[in-house]
């Protein structure tokens, strides 16, 4: 536990602008062997809150941030938690990174909600939102297939929001806009339509800037935006 303990540590401090001293003498993970997928993770977010502190190299630190993340995201659940944890901000331009996570997703089941039920939809032969909306209409076929997912009913709608969000307008039916909506909170027809109704000006400058930090271009993000006229109706 110590070697956790002294990371978050070193967190915290860095965090409070203070970078850990030249002979604090705290274990890298890639020096242990094996190395703990856990302990990477969390130096991984140590890197990058070093990245950003005076008189740091803050390219090596968010390479070794990279480093650190190929010993950590072993499965497409920590991938996608990877993919949308703040303490890697630093990294979402970042195309050693985004190939790392597989950001901006490329299909839909790739998506971070999607993604840990990526195998079991695949073989039950839903692989788009279509398919997903299409097998999920009736309350039993929500039940069935949140019993086959092994999920509770609340993530098998949680699903079926992400599904029907993608079907509101044909530009949100990209996968990587959809990835910019649940990024910026917006994960459901319903969220759309406040959001739309509420501050539209606001909803798209969250979306433009979180395009902007990934490095996307997208029809969707450039006016007119008429899947945000399809939001308000």
């Amino acid at each position: 536990m110590l070697p956790f303990a002294e990371n978050l540590k070193y967190c915290v401090e860095a965090l409070c602008g203070r970078a850990p001293q030249a002979d604090a003498g705290w274990l890298h993970p890639h020096e242990e062997a094996p190395p703990s997928p856990r302990l990477t993770y969390d130096h991984a977010c140590l890197d990058c809150f070093l990245a950003d502190l005076p008189g740091q190299d803050r390219e090596l630190r968010l390479g070794e941030a990279v480093e650190d993340l190929r010993f950590a995201v072993a499965t497409d659940d920590d991938k996608s938690g990877a993919a949308t944890d703040p303490c890697f901000s630093a990294l979402r331009a970042d195309d050693r990174f985004r190939r790392l996570v597989g950001t901006p997703p490329g299909h839909f089941l790739d998506l971070s909600v999607l993604a840990s039920h990526k195998e079991p939809l695949t073989k039950a032969g839903i692989t788009s939102a279509f398919d997903l909306v299409r097998r999920t209409r009736s309350t039993a076929q929500r039940d069935q297939l949140a019993a086959y997912l092994k999920v509770s009913r609340v993530v098998v709608d949680q699903l079926r929001d992400v599904a029907m969000l993608a079907q509101v307008h044909r530009d949100l039916s990209e996968p990587a806009m959809l990835h910019l909506l649940i990024a910026v909170g917006v994960a459901s027809p319903a969220a759309l339509r406040e959001e739309a109704r509420r501050n539209p000006k606001q909803l798209v400058s969250r979306i433009r800037s979180q395009a902007s930090e990934e490095r996307l271009k997208l029809r969707g993000v450039r006016p007119p935006w008429l899947w945000l006229i399809a939001a308000r109706r």
